[in-house]
């Protein structure tokens, strides 16, 4: 990926942050590949800092820590969703796995593939 990031930003160099970098332990590569699941959107900012994602990595759409909650039908509840860039994720963000938040990695192709927080495998059973 770093060459495609290098050519991405015009070839200039790109620190990775603290944020990025606990980001990247999440990717689960193998899964992602298998199952090809795509951002049905392509957010243009950070909702909670307006920061662009246009020469962002990653991305999370995931639940924000200290939001009003709502009941949810499985009697359990959750509270606002956002897409984060990776530092608001580290600072507000409650998790990435299902229910909670999905991990979003930009494609060569500048779309955005889900890299962690998939659904429960299904049951063939």
């Amino acid at each position: 990926m770093s060459s495609f990031f290098g050519n991405l930003f015009g070839n200039k160099k790109r620190t990775t942050t603290q944020a990025e970098v606990l980001l990247e332990e999440l990717i689960d590569r193998e899964r992602a590949d298998q199952e090809k699941q795509f951002s049905a959107e392509s957010p243009a900012r950070c909702d909670l800092c307006s920061k662009s994602f246009s020469a962002e990595r990653f991305f999370v759409d995931g639940e924000v820590k200290g939001t009003p909650q709502v009941g949810v039908p499985d009697g359990t509840s959750m509270g606002q969703w956002a897409n984060m860039c990776a530092g608001c994720f580290q600072a507000r963000g409650v998790g990435v796995v299902w229910g909670s938040g999905q991990l979003y990695e930009r494609t060569p192709n500048g779309t955005w593939l889900m890299m962690a927080g998939f659904p429960p495998p299904k049951n063939d059973a």
